[in-house]
């Protein structure tokens, strides 16, 4: 199994790669997690912190470069789940940070 990152500077080059993983998104939390707030265009789930330009994804892929699984990275600066809807599961607000 390989790790990838899938940056903004990435972008062009793993559009079919990043498409999976927004498909197995969909797959996992609307699919079969039943998540009814989730934001499906397409088949792919994305949400806010997707819009982050700063965001990046850690994807495992398998030797034939299907995706296995993925990570989402943002800074807490900007949307980040630990400071927005997933907030209530800290001890303490999480402070802006790059």
């Amino acid at each position: 199994m390989k790790l990838k990152v899938l940056s903004p500077q990435s972008l062009p080059g793993d559009t079919a790669l990043r498409a999976a993983m927004f498909r197995q998104r969909t797959e996992v939390f609307a699919n079969r997690l039943g998540w009814a707030n989730m934001t499906i265009v397409n088949g792919e789930e994305r949400d806010e912190a997707d819009c982050e330009p700063a965001a990046e994804y850690l994807v495992s892929v398998d030797p034939d470069g299907s995706l296995v699984g993925s990570c989402r990275l943002v800074p807490v600066a900007g949307q980040s789940l630990l400071r927005g809807p997933l907030a209530h599961y800290m001890d303490r607000p999480m402070a802006a940070n790059e």
